[in-house]
């Protein structure tokens, strides 16, 4: 045998070693994919009839995009999915549980409302290094020249924010947005998106990830959901860590409107360095930031809506500062703050607008006066 086919005998037998091991590993890789799998149709059994298969096949579609992230690494691919699998095991009569609270499964018009009562923002979770007030707005569905009732030209949309008590003088911000086309179907699927991605965010934050790790996996949950309700949405979110001990936020950005600091001294700062893709993108790169927030500072949040709505410039609106008188018996500076934003806001007469989320922060003095949370989810 000469040198040639002893060369070529080499190259065909590389050729065939390489070719069964793909296959070696397609089918180890095939058969590890079927544990969480596996776990999820278990955890399907645990559900009702009227959930049942929505939920799996948001659930399927989640656990596609967190596979596709470590394509060639069985191993890693059944310790994800199954952590994850069981996750769902575990929650699986609680997340059903919320779908029948918000109405999700039926359509009359008492349940819409209880559903539509149930998506409003939950009351902030104040803490002693922290000053929270808020406003929740919703948007007007009517068209210019009509006239129809109260009940009917309002609702619900994908604004909302939330806060995350994180413990050893922790606590999470979060603001968000979810929009669509504003057809009456559309505006129902941004609030059930919302709502769902809502408890994903309080049920994460809650593990003390980092704000980019946190966004990472909304942006799995928020295509998984894009997914289930067969519609584009584009979905934003800010969510930041405040550290009272330390007196900083960290933060990361996925497409949202940069939250806004105002200094002791008058100086306002638009948080922009942390800003990255929104959710519903496929670039699962966000990058943190952390800014100084000194005793005496004001940071707000806020929501397209509340641009639309004549607001054209919130940092010179905050840099001129809210008149001392409160509004309210007991109202502390934080809720001037957010009555002096709101005070801007016009009345939407002339066509459909975008609800509104604003959140306010406030940094006290130590031993400052403890005012009462003045939480505010109005419709007007």
């Amino acid at each position: 045998m000469n040198a040639s086919t002893v060369a070529a005998l080499a190259v065909m037998a590389g050729l065939v070693g390489t070719a069964l091991g793909e296959l070696v590993s397609k089918e180890i890789r095939g058969r590890l994919d079927k544990v969480p799998a596996a776990i999820l149709r278990l955890a399907g059994r645990r559900l009702g009839a009227a959930v049942r298969d929505g939920l799996l096949d948001e659930w399927g579609a989640e656990l596609h995009e967190i596979l596709r992230g470590v394509e060639a690494l069985p191993v890693t691919r059944l310790l994800v999915g199954t952590r994850f699998a069981l996750g769902l095991l575990a929650a699986g009569p609680r997340i059903e549980k919320e779908l029948v609270a918000t109405g999700t499964t039926e359509e009359h018009s008492e349940e819409w409302r209880a559903a539509v009562r149930h998506a409003l923002p939950r009351p902030l979770v104040q803490s002693d290094g922290l000053r929270l007030a808020a406003c929740y707005l919703p948007h007007v569905v009517r068209a210019a020249g009509e006239t129809p009732s109260r009940e009917q030209e309002l609702a619900v949309g994908g604004s909302w924010y939330g806060t995350i008590p994180l413990g050893l003088g922790r606590i999470g911000l979060v603001i968000g947005d979810v929009t669509m086309n504003g057809t009456n179907a559309a505006t129902k699927a941004e609030m059930e998106i919302m709502v769902r991605l809502r408890e994903t965010v309080l049920s994460r934050a809650s593990r003390n990830l980092p704000p980019a790790e946190l966004l990472r996996h909304l942006s799995r949950r928020a295509l998984a959901l894009g997914r289930a309700y067969s519609v584009a949405s584009r979905t934003t979110l800010m969510y930041g860590v405040y550290d009272a001990i330390h007196n900083t936020l960290t933060y990361a950005n996925a497409g949202h409107l940069s939250p806004v600091l105002r200094l002791p001294n008058g100086c306002v700062l638009t948080l922009d360095e942390a800003f990255g893709p929104s959710l519903d993108t496929r670039q699962h790169s966000w990058s943190e930031a952390s800014v100084a927030v000194p005793v005496g500072s004001f940071l707000a949040f806020y929501t397209q809506g509340l641009v639309q709505r004549s607001i054209s410039n919130l940092p010179t609106l905050l840099a001129q500062g809210p008149d001392q008188n409160p509004s309210l018996p007991g109202a502390g500076p934080v809720d001037l703050v957010r009555d002096h934003i709101l005070a801007a806001v016009s009345p939407a007469r002339s066509g459909p607008t975008d609800d509104v989320a604003l959140m306010v922060a406030h940094i006290p003095q130590p031993g400052a006066a403890q005012y009462p949370a003045l939480h505010t989810a109005s419709v007007a």
